[in-house]
């Protein structure tokens, strides 16, 4: 079943709808955490600004999770070392102003170098790896395994697009077949809206 929803939590969300999703949230034992994140943050520029931004979402739940993608910004592939220097640096500095307690998970791709998910294996609570555009199992499989070496199942989500499958059926068997084989038991959908208009597979 559903045991956390990842919010998005941008300035254009009506805060007493977010307010009120998560009390009902917390009354059906469903855990929330609320997400931010600009692939800007990693310059010094907006650096106080996402860390006041961070800290202020985090206490609301006790739970941030950050989206920032610096892959995603023109020029990484000429700056790269110095674009996820950067990026690392800015995590470390909000885990470690948030209140203790606190959690704090990243969305990660799968093509970074291995010395950051050593680093950020170091720093976050949590690691999304987010498997998307992979609609071969053993694809995801190997793109995964040396990751997985690093960072505790139990740390670990994996994170699938549905539209990436023919259908349920599809996306349940490469969830399983992913449990069987690293022994991670979280995963998450992008998005949701998306799940629930998947095709469900003919019997």
């Amino acid at each position: 079943g559903i045991k956390q929803v990842i919010l998005s939590a941008t300035r254009k969300v009506d805060r007493d709808k977010m307010r009120a999703f998560t009390r009902e949230a917390k009354e059906r034992h469903i855990e929330v955490a609320l997400m931010l994140g600009s692939r800007d943050w990693i310059f010094s520029h907006t650096h106080d600004q996402a860390m006041i931004r961070s800290l202020a979402t985090a206490e609301f739940t006790g739970h941030l999770h950050l989206d920032i993608e610096p892959h995603t910004l023109p020029g990484f592939k000429q700056n790269r070392r110095s674009y996820l220097d950067a990026y690392l640096k800015l995590i470390a500095d909000i885990k470690n102003a948030m209140a203790p307690g606190d959690r704090l998970s990243v969305s990660v791709p799968l093509h970074w170098d291995m010395q950051d998910y050593i680093r950020l294996n170091t720093i976050a609570d949590e690691i999304y790896f987010m498997a998307y555009e992979m609609p071969d199992v053993n694809n995801i499989e190997r793109r995964l395994a040396p990751l997985l070496q690093l960072v505790k199942p139990e740390r670990v989500t994996i994170a699938l697009r549905p539209q990436d499958f023919a259908d349920e059926w599809a996306l349940e068997q490469t969830v399983m077949t992913l449990m069987d084989r690293f022994g991670v038991e979280k995963f998450a959908l992008h998005h949701a809206r998306t799940y629930m208009q998947m095709p469900v597979a003919e019997q």
